[in-house]
């Protein structure tokens, strides 16, 4: 900062910093401009956050530097007047500048027409009389005598330093507690440090929180650089935040779903109409449950196809193999998933578990006891899902396994897929036909051109390894911008009474487009599941 300074008829001012440069001035009026310093021993800030502020990162650019030249006097010490205290005899009046503590001082300069009769400096007992006031010298309080009179507001108006001390030992204060040192140091950035406290900053924030009064919507916290010795110092605190919404449901602050079975979940999160300025990053949820140990894979899928569908009939069976991706999933397997339904009249369907051949993959010999329960087979318009159990667990060691279907009784169609072996998430099963005499035959294929492969769709029940356990449930979020999934954000728990946490983080933020968000996901088990506690994080675009 630079200000023009017209100089008196006295020859007080020796030196003064012009730019950084050191000029001999001359006694006599002179006008020059000049840079002036600033200088303070503590500098604060208060920052204001919300109750329901989330601190992402806290840091602080600390800078400390010598204050230089042309320091106002009224910025660094107290002025005032004392015309009894004149030392020398034709002493008209006395200002006397008190620093507060021992100070390194060079180039005092009272101000624009202002010379003093002499400059003294305090040792702790007396005054002294200073030789040389030009040059640097370090005292508690000085005092100035001046042969004409001169005021308090004079001084304080235009009288300036130089400090050229740097300071030693600086802290940093978070809400009254030191919390850095210069000792303990830090990023260097220019003339200074950068300090990360986000850590602290968030245990200070939760404590402001924690004893906010009832209908306070904010908290300050106070953040104070000390120095030891009068210097140029900077505080620039950087804190990111982000804010908190808690979802409330038009009946209450949870959802509940009922799922008979495994299979998808959705649910759209109301959010208040400002939610158009947000960014939203992340959705935590709570949710709670109680389910056995079984799962049925794939949760969700396969897709079926409206081409073809498989027909079967009495004396007429057919064999799935079951995909291997589906099976590792498992330790043991309880039974088997097929949509199904009967056509005109309801029907019957059973089944058995076979190996494979020796010499190749085709179906090979039943497998002792793992017989399929039958079960009844309602007419209706859609295949279902069906449950057909084993009468105790089979160890997926012993596979690769195929299942047969076979009616008992009635005409019964079963749906297809395209989704082939190799399917990421719900792959198709091959599909072969019983021949007249036991042997069996690959379902016969129509040119892809005009059909498309045809697979069985099926899904597996069963129990994981303890050491690789199923999620009971999967959510994800839809991205609130384009209503993509992105299967990065996708996570998965199995709920238990108490409940469970589950964090949805959106690799990246984005403005919802509506006033909701959607969760979206899967049940591996049928039950009642309970979602509270929904939180979505977001930062305010403006």
């Amino acid at each position: 900062m630079a200000s023009i300074y017209t100089g008196g008829d006295g020859g007080f001012i020796v030196t003064n910093e012009y730019y950084g440069l050191e000029y001999e001035l001359y006694s006599g009026p002179v006008t020059y401009q000049f840079v002036v310093g600033r200088a303070a021993r503590t500098v604060s800030d208060a920052q204001l956050f919300p109750l329901d502020a989330i601190v992402e990162r806290a840091s602080f650019d600390v800078v400390a530097t010598a204050p230089g030249a042309n320091v106002p006097l009224a910025d660094v010490a107290e002025i005032e007047v004392r015309s009894a205290e004149g030392v020398e005899a034709d002493a008209v009046a006395a200002v006397v500048v008190d620093f507060g503590t021992l100070t390194t001082v060079k180039n005092l300069n009272p101000g624009s027409g202002l010379s003093p009769a002499g400059v003294y400096m305090w040792t702790g007992t007396d005054w002294k009389l200073n030789e040389a006031p030009a040059s640097e010298f370090a005292s508690e309080r000085v005092l100035l005598e001046f042969a004409g009179a001169a005021t308090q507001a004079q001084v304080e108006q235009n009288g300036t330093v130089a400090l050229p001390a740097s300071p030693d030992n600086l802290e940093l204060l978070l809400d009254g507690v030191v919390i850095w040192t210069n000792r303990q140091g830090g990023e260097e950035i220019q003339n200074g440090w950068r300090v990360d406290r986000t850590d602290l900053v968030r245990q200070t924030l939760a404590r402001l929180k924690s004893a906010a009064q009832v209908g306070q919507t904010t908290v300050s916290l106070r953040v104070e650089l000390r120095s030891d010795a009068l210097a140029d110092l900077s505080l620039t605190p950087d804190i990111d935040i982000s804010r908190v919404h808690r979802v409330v449901f038009p009946n209450g602050p949870s959802r509940s779903l009922d799922n008979a079975t495994e299979g998808p979940v959705s649910i759209a999160l109301p959010l208040p109409t400002e939610s158009s300025n947000w960014s939203v990053d992340t959705v935590e949820v709570r949710a709670a449950a109680s389910v056995g140990p079984q799962r049925t894979q794939p949760a969700r899928g396969p897709d079926f196809t409206s081409n073809a569908k498989l027909c079967l009939t009495t004396g007429r069976s057919v064999l799935m193999r079951l995909p291997d991706p589906i099976v590792s999933r498992f330790a043991t397997i309880m039974g088997i998933r097929v949509p199904i339904v009967a056509d005109g009249s309801p029907g019957e369907v059973g089944g058995r578990m076979l190996g494979v051949r020796a010499d190749s993959d085709d179906p090979g010999e039943p497998i002792e006891g793992a017989v399929l329960t039958p079960v009844s087979v309602a007419a209706g318009a859609e295949p279902q899902w069906t449950t057909l159990e084993l009468p105790e667990g089979l160890d997926v060691a012993g596979g690769p396994f195929w299942v047969e279907l076979i009616v008992g009784y009635g005409d019964l169609v079963c749906a297809l897929t395209h989704n082939d072996g190799g399917h990421a998430t719900a792959p198709g099963a091959l599909v072969h036909h019983r021949l007249p005499g036991g042997g069996s035959r690959p379902l016969t294929q129509f040119r892809p051109a005009e059909l498309g492969a045809l697979y069985g769709a099926i899904r597996i029940v069963g129990e994981a390894d303890p050491n690789s356990p199923i999620d009971a449930l999967t959510l994800n979020v839809e991205h609130p911008a384009t209503g993509e999934l992105d299967e990065t954000v996708e996570v998965g728990a199995t709920p238990t009474a108490d409940g469970a946490d589950m964090l949805l983080k959106l690799q990246s933020s984005a403005q919802p487009q509506t006033t909701s968000l959607q969760l979206v996901g899967a049940t591996a088990v049928g039950g009642a599941f309970t979602f509270d506690q929904i939180d979505v994080i977001y930062r305010e675009e403006d």
